[in-house]
């Protein structure tokens, strides 16, 4: 009886793990994009608390590289504002186009934070390392204006190149920069579609300038649901 018991409370104990490391992503507009402990890659928090306009160098593991207009990169800036850069960080928070010297991707750059400026939300921003993939999931970063102001969303990068942003909740709308860059200038305008091919025959291209004179900004929540891949 005794070893019955302890049977089935193994039993009880595996199935629970199995549930643990199961990965699954729920994406569209009425759900929230979470990652959960992979066996597969390790899962590591980044700015959950505290932090406003600040960034942090996160080195790629397990062999690997991810190559971004010519150049090839071993590790990634991610800053709390919705963007990651290469080579050096920045505290950029309103981003306009001149700002862009360095190569970078902007998933929602604006002034947001990764902070529990309200308790009652996440405001969280974690990474995982996979094989063919780097996965940045940003979880209800507040508006800094305006906290209750919600963006979950989450940027992959994969080893070809390839670029995928997926939004689950964009509500912020003002002072926004979405779009890829080389740093060099010379920017391109792009229509807000769900695929671009060859970003990298030239300096970049921009979906949303909401900083510039004559900028175009998101209206709240057009983004939700939307997955918007860029392909080398």
């Amino acid at each position: 009886m005794l070893r019955q018991g302890r049977f089935a409370a193994l039993l009880v104990a595996f199935a629970a793990l199995a549930l643990l490391f199961s990965a699954c992503t729920i994406v569209g507009s009425d759900a929230k994009v979470q990652m959960v402990p992979d066996p597969t890659a390790g899962t590591n928090s980044f700015f959950t608390s505290s932090f406003d306009d600040d960034y942090a160098q996160v080195a790629f593991t397990r062999g690997f590289t991810f190559t971004f207009f010519g150049t090839t990169y071993n590790s990634v800036y991610i800053n709390t504002n919705g963007g990651v850069t290469f080579g050096a960080g920045t505290t950029v928070y309103h981003p306009q186009l001149s700002d862009m010297v360095l190569p970078g991707i902007a998933i929602l750059w604006a002034d947001l934070d990764a902070g529990l400026s309200n308790p009652a939300n996440a405001n969280g921003i974690d990474y995982q390392q996979f094989d063919d993939r780097f996965e940045i999931t940003y979880t209800d970063l507040a508006d800094h204006n305006d906290d209750t102001l919600l963006n979950t969303m989450k940027l992959t990068l994969y080893a070809d190149g390839t670029i995928s942003m997926h939004y689950d909740t964009q509500d912020s709308s003002t002072y926004v920069l979405l779009g890829v860059f080389d740093g060099n200038g010379g920017y391109t305008s792009a229509a807000l579609q769900s695929t671009y091919n060859a970003y990298s025959a030239g300096h970049g291209i921009y979906v949303f300038d909401a900083n510039d004179a004559g900028g175009t900004a998101p209206t709240q929540n057009q983004l939700d649901g939307m997955t918007l891949t860029f392909n080398p």
